[in-house]
This record gives structure tokens, sequence and C-alpha cells, in this order.
């Protein structure tokens, strides 16, 4: 069955011209559930073995939000379980392989982003190549786990240094700040519509110089991402661009520049399990994370 003809219960998805777009749908605020992570990595994976689908753009269809990260009442009630397996299992496992399935699909794949930005959904955002962020309203963008003692997961935190600068990785993972999208130095391009920047750039393809091999003046280089009123827009006319060239470079120059970070997907990290049990355990983090819930709900 293709990945039209399936139903999704947090996702929606619709075919235009060879662009697969995956709008994330689950109120509130996309937090990342063990059922949308599974949804994404299938929607990923589908669309890697699809031929018809030469591109993904990813966004949000709500309003506000990209996504606010891995779901914490699921953290939370995982903690007060108390049950490692489990919490091994939404971690490592599914959280882990939901983050980074755009880094693993072997079609590009475009991000829009229009609304806030946080946590997982940042490193989500980060595992794509190519990312457009809107610009007719401020959003937030940051990482929030530290702020409720929950340590980022090796793999994630590899991610953000390998697509961050190292001090302002270190600010998000480290420091926790949150940013305004206006002041976030990404390698991004911005519209106020940025499904349309990604839709551009999956015409063509990513990582500028070594993929995209495009030349920059020094006073416009940044990180890999674009500004618009309409990033959506942005979105679609990158993949329109990148989807008229050969793939196989594309892919291949893919593969060799996520390496470091597909090669930890084999590693068991029994002290990384370990260390991330006793601090959500803990009851430090458990009063930080019901109190930030309690608030979330008022």
């Amino acid at each position: 069955m293709s990945v039209l003809q399936q139903t999704w219960k947090t996702l929606s998805i619709s075919l235009t011209d060879a662009i697969l777009t995956i709008s994330m749908n689950r109120p509130k605020a996309n937090a990342m559930s063990p059922e949308l992570l599974n949804e994404l990595i299938q929607t990923f994976n589908q669309a890697s073995n699809d031929k018809k689908i030469k591109g993904v753009l990813l966004r949000s269809n709500l309003n506000s939000t990209f996504s606010a990260g891995a779901d914490l009442s699921t953290v939370y009630n995982l903690s007060v379980a108390g049950e490692r397996s489990a919490i091994d299992k939404f971690v490592f496992d599914t959280l882990s392989r939901g983050i980074s399935a755009p880094l693993h699909c072997s079609k590009p794949v475009a991000c829009s982003l229009d609304g806030h930005t946080i946590a997982g959904g940042l490193i989500l955002a980060l595992a794509c190549d190519y990312i457009a962020i809107g610009t007719r309203k401020p959003f937030r963008i940051g990482i929030t786990g530290p702020l409720v003692g929950i340590p980022y997961p090796l793999k994630a935190l590899k991610l953000a240094q390998h697509q961050l600068e190292p001090q302002l990785a270190y600010r998000l993972l480290v420091d926790a700040n949150l940013f305004s999208s206006n002041d976030f130095s990404i390698r991004c391009e911005r519209s106020e519509t940025p499904d349309d920047l990604s839709r551009k750039w999956l015409k063509m393809i990513s990582y500028r110089l070594l993929v995209d091999a495009n030349l920059f003046s020094s006073n416009d280089f940044s990180i890999r991402c674009e500004r618009s009123e309409t990033p959506d827009d942005l979105s679609r006319k990158w993949l329109k661009m990148i989807c008229e060239r050969a793939l196989q470079g594309f892919q291949i120059t893919k593969r060799k520049w996520w390496s470091d970070i597909i090669k930890l997907d084999s590693i068991d990290n029994e002290q990384e399990k370990k260390e991330y049990f006793e601090a959500v355990t803990s009851d430090e983090s458990m009063q930080a994370m019901k109190k930030a819930l309690t608030k979330d709900n008022k």
C-alpha cells in the first residue's frame, strides 16, 4: 500500500509534481508521541522506496508551532512508572529513529519552519537537507530539555553539533537558551511562506557547497537555510530545482555527509541509557516535568 493510500492519524499527506508533502497535524503543538514518531518513520521510509516520489517537504499544519519536541507527558508518565525498558524503547529507539528519519531518506528533504520549533522539533528540522524559515511573525527556536533535567541523547546532541556552529550548539544544548527566529543563525533561507522556499530547493539540492556546488560572498555565508515571508513557497521551489537533477550523486553525498551520525545507530550505549534513566526518574527532574505540564495545561 502506497503512502497516499494509508490512513495517518497525526500526519496529512499529499503528492503534487512528484513532491510528497508531510504535514504534522497532532494537537497540541505536534508534541512527538510514539504514534507521531512512528508515522514519520513510516512515511520517510516509503518515500525512499517510491519511485514516483522525487522529493519530500516536511511542514506543520498548526499555525503557531512546527513541533514542541518529545511529548513531555509521555516522558513524565514513563518516569513515574520507573520502567527502564519502556524509557529505553521510547527515547533510544522510537524518538531517535523518528527525529532522524529525514537524514535516512534517500530523497531530498526540505523543511518549512513557520512556528515554534523546540527540542526534538529542532533536531528533526536539522536532520533535513534544506530549511526555510518564515518571517511573517517571529517564533521561538530552542532546546528546553535541560530546564526539566532531561539530558540530551548522544545521537541528538551529535546531530546538533554536526549542523550548528559550536557556540550556538552549546547555548542550545547546555544553556537551554531560546532564540527568536529572527536571530537564529542556522543554514536556512527566510520567507513569509517557507513551504515555497523548501519546494524551490527540492528542485535542486542541499549542503550548498558540497552538494549544491554554490559559491557565496563572505558577506552572505551563514548556515543552511533561507528566510522568507512565504517559506512553504521557498521549500517547494528548492525541491523543484533539486528534483530536476540526477539524484544518484546527491544520494551518495548525503550518505557521506551523515555517515558519523548514522554510525551511532549501531551503538548500544548502556551507560548512556542508565544515566538517562537515573536523570529523568530523579525527584528533581520529575518535579520539574510535573510543573511544566501543569503550566502547559492551564
